[in-house]
């Protein structure tokens, strides 16, 4: 089993993995530290599994999106916006927050998986990828969400003035 990271590394923030602990894995032989990019998809492509552990509150992180978009299994922490990422057991697996422990034990998980069972993991993470979130579907479901917003009847009717909108009655049905 290879591990590889791949990233920047942050420098001012006092939770990141600081360049000191990346070379000292180094030296340990433990990983392999792939620098930062611009265009991981051929770094995706090489691997077996994508592994993002982050604990904090980031939004949906883009490279288990990714990942998953290229039908590769993940492992993330069960945390907001990761945990929407994937299906736990059936396109990934969830640890739990900042449990090293429970980390470890989804990477042997992971690792102990046939070939067959990782790739049909990437599959299923694809097809939820084009389930969920296809750039069509985000966009119509955006444009409806803005119609049903902008046709509401309590919405307040705007009127142009000088460098910008002014709101002025409620709105009623659909008039401009």
């Amino acid at each position: 089993v290879r591990f590889q990271l791949l990233g920047f590394v942050v420098r001012q923030d006092p939770g990141a993995v600081t360049m000191a602990a990346i070379e000292a894995w180094l030296a340990e032989g433990v990983i392999e530290y792939l620098g930062a990019t611009d265009d991981v998809l051929p770094y995706l492509q090489a691997v077996d599994c994508v592994v993002l552990p982050s604990y904090y509150r980031e939004g949906m992180p883009r490279v288990l999106l990714e990942a998953a978009s290229v039908a590769k299994p993940v492992i993330a922490a069960d945390s907001t916006g990761c945990r929407d990422a994937l299906i736990n057991g059936v396109s990934g697996l969830l640890c739990k927050p900042r449990d090293a422990a429970d980390l470890a034990e989804k990477m042997l998980q992971m690792i102990r998986m046939s070939t067959a069972s990782r790739q049909e993991m990437g599959r299923q993470g694809r097809q939820l990828m084009l389930a969920r979130f296809d750039e069509r579907q985000v966009l119509e479901r955006y444009l409806a969400v803005v119609k049903q917003v902008t046709t509401s009847a309590d919405m307040p009717r705007a009127e142009a003035v000088s460098g910008g909108f002014l709101a002025t009655e409620p709105r009623r049905g659909l008039e401009p």
